[in-house]
């Protein structure tokens, strides 16, 4: 047995409907609900592969964002998931033996 049932779990939930709250006549209800989540990415690829806008949008909302004190533009972080690597474990260096001098990074 899991303990008494618990009677006032209602007050947990409540209802809301939007439709309650917009006008029938606010801009909200011209807008399509929710799009998929891959929308962006097929068209960035497709349809504006070959025009500035999305760059243009993007600059824009950044610089927005740095307005507003949401984004500094001191720091950035680079996604290389692209680019292949030779990560073995099996290869791979213990962290006792690992001496970053001794790297060439003409050989690297």
């Amino acid at each position: 047995m899991m303990g008494p049932r618990q009677e006032a779990q209602s007050a947990l939930f409540y209802d809301f409907s939007i439709d309650d709250h917009v006008p029938v006549d606010h801009v909200l209800r011209a807008i399509d609900g929710v799009p998929d989540h891959s929308t962006f990415s097929k068209n960035r690829h497709g349809r504006f592969r070959d025009r500035d806008v999305l760059r243009h949008v993007f600059e824009t909302v950044v610089a927005q964002c740095t307005e507003a004190g949401s984004a500094s533009g001191q720091r950035y972080a680079a996604d290389a998931s692209i680019i292949a690597a030779d990560a073995n474990r099996q290869k791979s260096t213990p962290k006792g033996d690992w001496n970053p001098e001794a790297i060439d990074p003409n050989e690297a």
